[in-house]
This record gives structure tokens, C-alpha cells and sequence, in this order.
């Protein structure tokens, strides 16, 4: 006997079937990567590990990146993208920068996924010693989530010769970034991003859509490049250089512009820590939760971050940047007052007209 649907219960097809049948081809999708897909990693860090009965240390390795199939795949999406450049040109701006900085926003982002990374010699050194990466090394079952971020750990074995200081070379399918390696005991500097060492305008929409989407060249802030490049140099009085990370509640889809302006602007390398986000019309279940992450208060996603980092790290100083546009003063003194020993000191950028709260 056939089904039929009265007029009155289309309506309810048509909302709730799509999403049931999109949440049963994401259960079942193949883990394996497709000829579309396309990986990208993050530049992370590595924790010194005590492994009992050697006096080396072994390593353990943060990595972390992206799958997505690029925006120009789908019709619609490329047809967003062409309005919105002719639109930004119409109104005076660049439509080419304006499409360069929004893609990775337009990223249709592969869920449930396999990735598989390694270690591949070091970026920072010609002569880096072999890392023997047996079975078991890779102890992480790196499955990418509903917005394409996938968390893994690399077990390096102790190993002669890595030291402190030290880039691994983190190698995916076509994609490859640095892993640092962190010394357990001295001076790590933690910075905001948006108005404390680039001039963002949090506060004000209409600003932020500038500076982060038309303005021809993010403007760094006077004398942050310095300031870090210097900590992160150390000194001729024979400091050691400061690790250096980047926290920002900005998405990490901004990540692919700002990398190349922070290099080009004279920061020193460090690892960036910015929010998970995806934006679809669905996630599996029929709502896009993923973009709701933004609307996580600053507080709750930075002290995250900074408990992390303190834990991995429980040997190290710490120096926090931050700036009075947003809640850094009550996310740097709550991250005082939780770890005393830890937390040396909070800097924070008076921004004009955003007093401090």
C-alpha cells in the first residue's frame, strides 16, 4: 500500500527528513579521505615526557588541523563568493582581498575522517636525528568532527640529540607544520590577538568587518613585533628566549591570513590557540551548532586555553598579554588567582575608548 502524506504534514517532511537523512550518511561515511578533501595542519607544541629508565626525555606532540573541501566545488557557494567581490569592489574596497580572507569561512567541512601524521625530521636544523617511531607511536585515532578540526597526539620516543627549541616537522597528506619543542622549566608569554598586537576595533561590528576582511593589510600594533621577537630571542645578558602562544576568541578561519601577516610583520613563531567554528546550512542533527561557538563568553574559551597550558606545563613562568576591549584583565586575573606560582604577571593594553574594566 502506497504512503501518503496530507498537504498538512509536507511541510514537516520537508524540515524534519533532510537533516535525518544527512545525520545517516555522516554515521556512515567513509573515514577515508576523498580526491576532494584537503588537509591542512596547525603549528603546534611538543611536551618534554618522563619515560622511566632513560635519562632522555621522550616527547608528546599536539597535533591539530583541518579537512575541508575548498568553497569553489559548489555552485552556490562560488556564486556567494563572486557577489560579495563585485559588491566589495562597487563600494570602493578590494574584492579580491575580501575573498582571499573570507574562503576559509566558505570551507564545506569533511566530518569523520581519517588522518594520518607523522614526524618527518625538523624544520629549524639540517642535522636532525632520527626519530624512531615504532608501533603504537601514533596513539591517537585522529577522526575530524563536524567542523573538520581533528585533535591527535605523536609519541616520540626518547631521542639523543632534540633538544629544547627544535621544530619538528609534522607531516599529513600534502601539508606538513612546526611542532616546538617546549623545555619543562622557563618563561612562556601568552598574547591576545585582536587590539593587543593587531589593531582589530573589537567593540565596534562595523570595525571588525574592516580590519579583518577590507582593510588592504592588517596594522600591527607599535612595537609589539619588537616587544615578542625580543622575548622570544632572549638577550645578550643571557636570558632564555621565551615560548611564545597566540589566544584569540577569533575563529580559526581567520588563521590563514593572519599566519603569513605575522611572519611578514617580524613576530617570532609561535602557536596559535583560536576557536573551533564551522558555518553549514545543517550539522548531521539539522542545526548548525558549530557557529554557535562564537557566542561562547571570551572568559569561559581563553581561562580554557590557559588551564591547559598551565597543566602541560607546570614547571614554567608565564607572562600574559592582553588589552581593555574585551574581558583579558578578568580572564589573565582569574588565571592569577588559580595558579599564583604560575602566572607571574598580566599586561594589559589600555585600548582608547574602551575603558578598563
Amino acid at each position: 500500500m502506497a504512503l501518503r502524506l496530507g498537504p498538512a504534514l509536507l511541510p514537516l517532511a520537508v524540515i524534519v527528513v533532510p537533516p535525518i537523512a544527512n545525520m545517516l550518511a555522516w554515521r556512515v561515511a567513509s573515514r577515508h579521505l576523498s580526491n576532494l578533501d584537503h588537509v591542512q595542519l596547525f603549528p603546534t607544541y611538543a611536551k618534554a615526557v618522563h619515560v622511566p629508565g632513560s635519562d632522555t626525555p621522550g616527547w608528546d606532540v599536539w597535533v591539530r588541523g583541518v579537512v575541508y573541501e575548498p568553497e569553489d566545488v559548489h555552485p552556490a557557494k562560488r556564486a556567494v563568493m563572486t557577489a560579495l567581490g563585485r559588491a566589495a569592489d562597487f563600494a570602493g574596497f578590494s574584492g579580491a582581498t575580501l575573498k582571499q580572507r573570507l574562503r576559509p569561512f566558505m570551507f564545506d567541512y569533511s566530518r569523520n575522517k581519517q588522518v594520518n601524521v607523522t614526524v618527518d625530521g625538523c624544520l629549524n636544523r639540517d642535522d636532525c636525528p632520527r626519530m624512531e617511531l615504532g608501533p603504537g607511536s601514533y596513539r591517537q585515532n585522529a577522526v575530524s568532527g563536524a567542523d573538520g578540526i581533528f585533535d591527535g597526539h605523536l609519541s616520540i620516543p626518547p631521542t639523543p640529540g632534540l633538544v629544547p627549541g627544535d621544530v619538528l616537522r609534522v607531516v599529513g597528506p600534502h601539508t606538513s607544520a612546526g611542532a616546538r619543542l617546549i623545555a619543562p622549566e622557563g618563561l612562556t608569554v601568552v598574547s591576545d590577538i585582536d587590539d593587543t598586537i593587531k589593531h582589530t576595533g573589537t567593540g565596534s561590528v562595523s570595525r571588525v568587518l574592516y580590519h579583518s576582511f577590507l582593510t588592504p593589510s592588517f596594522r600591527a600594533v607599535d612595537g609589539m613585533p619588537t616587544l615578542l621577537a625580543t622575548w622570544a630571542g632572549g638577550d645578550a645578558a643571557g636570558a632564555a628566549a621565551a615560548d611564545v602562544h597566540l589566544l584569540s576568541s577569533s575563529p580559526w578561519s581567520m588563521l590563514p591570513s593572519l599566519l603569513p601577516w605575522l611572519e611578514h610583520e617580524g613576530f617570532p613563531a609561535a602557536t596559535p590557540h583560536l576557536r573551533r567554528f564551522r558555518l553549514e546550512l545543517f550539522e548531521p542533527w539539522g542545526l548548525d551548532v558549530g557557529s554557535l561557538r562564537l557566542l561562547q563568553k571570551p572568559l569561559q574559551y581563553k581561562l580554557g586555553v590557559l588551564r591547559r597550558l598551565l597543566a602541560d606545563f607546570p614547571g614554567r613562568h608565564f607572562v600574559l598579554l592582553g588589552d581593555s576591549s574585551e574581558r583579558d584583565p578578568e580572564i589573565y586575573g582569574a588565571a592569577m588567582r588559580e595558579f599564583p606560582d604560575q602566572v607571574k604577571c598580566a599586561l594589559i593594553r589600555d585600548v582608547p575608548g574602551r575603558a578598563m574594566a
